[in-house]
């Protein structure tokens, strides 16, 4: 029988690079789409080619709003620590890319809590981590469940 990763708590970078990258790739994506329509509407190809980039790039950066502050396992349930407020219990964090040295995550806050809109996305590092790396990786792959990436919270678990 597997035992509770311990508790861990890794302070979140500002996510920059995450921001950017999702930037790129709505720029990418909307630009392309614009060029084929600009295309067969007969419109000049290259100037909307170029303002579908802008305003996909616009629309990158709105999507991915990164989470800030610090995210800690408790050995039971995930929290999200804002820097200026309390602690609020994630409903979920799912583990949804590991590259070995860095992970992507989506942290969804529990169900009718506004603080954290569903479905917020936080990139962590090896280096971002520290030496919470190990736990953080622990308590992503094992968590309450034993096994399974994504941890729910318990039912009596409060803000605070």
């Amino acid at each position: 029988m597997r035992s509770t990763p311990p508790a861990v708590e890794v302070t979140l970078a500002p996510g920059r690079r995450e921001q950017w990258l999702v930037a790129a790739a709505h720029a990418m994506a909307v630009s392309f789409l614009g060029a084929w329509l600009a295309e067969h509407a007969g419109a000049p190809v290259v100037a909307a080619w170029a303002l579908a980039g802008v305003v996909g790039a616009w629309l990158g950066l709105k999507v991915l709003q990164p989470m800030v502050g610090a995210l800690r396992w408790d050995g039971e349930c995930w929290w999200h620590l804002p820097h200026a407020e309390g602690a609020h219990p994630l409903h979920m964090v799912d583990l949804m890319m590991d590259l070995g040295g860095w992970v992507l995550l989506r942290a969804r806050a529990e169900r009718g809590q506004r603080r954290l809109l569903p479905g917020h996305w936080c990139g962590i590092s090896r280096r971002d981590a520290g030496h919470g790396w190990h736990g953080l990786r622990l308590a992503l792959y094992q968590g309450a469940a034993g096994g399974l990436p994504s941890v729910a919270v318990p039912a009596d678990r409060t803000s605070g």
